[in-house]
């Protein structure tokens, strides 16, 4: 059941982006995709390696601790959809909602993951750690996404 789990988060991802990343987006997309990858290359082995949590079951597992499609792909993409479609303008609000319908969402599959299979096992780890992380992660790769586009020649904060 955790291999299907796994193929099926990658077609799903994969149908999202095609669905909802515009083409004249892409670099966007791209550079908000490797910097996320950058945050979990870090985040995610420390606390496998602090004991706070495992993947007993995981792809690539000679190499890496942590899980390869949550942690480089699904989620650096979900950040991609977080960010192209955060509403720019809309009221601060609204940009709260943004960040708890998202963080939310991957909060809860996380949560039906670790108690119904082994594709992730908390140890000194609950849910809000897991909310929290996930919030300040959008954060920073926001923060980040936004510098880089104002310091683009001729580039503008504010987001298309």
């Amino acid at each position: 059941m955790e291999k299907m789990i796994l193929v099926g988060s990658c077609l799903v991802i994969a149908l999202l982006l095609w669905k909802f990343v515009p083409r004249e987006r892409l670099r966007d997309a791209w550079v908000i995709f490797l910097f996320n990858q950058i945050i979990t290359g870090a985040g995610g082995p420390f606390v496998v390696e602090k004991r706070m949590l495992e993947y007993p079951v995981r792809e690539f597992s000679y190499a890496n601790s942590t899980s390869f499609v949550f942690e480089f792909y699904a989620y650096p993409a979900l950040c991609v959809l977080f960010n192209l479609h955060y509403p720019e303008g809309k009221g601060l609000a609204r940009g709260l909602l943004h960040y708890l319908l998202f963080t939310s969402g991957i909060t809860a599959y996380e949560k039906v993951l670790e108690v119904y299979t082994d594709l992730i096992r908390y140890i000194k780890w609950e849910w809000y750690w897991t909310f929290v992380s996930i919030w300040l992660t959008f954060w920073i790769t926001r923060v980040f996404y936004l510098w880089f586009r104002k310091a683009l020649p001729g580039g503008d904060a504010r987001v298309p």
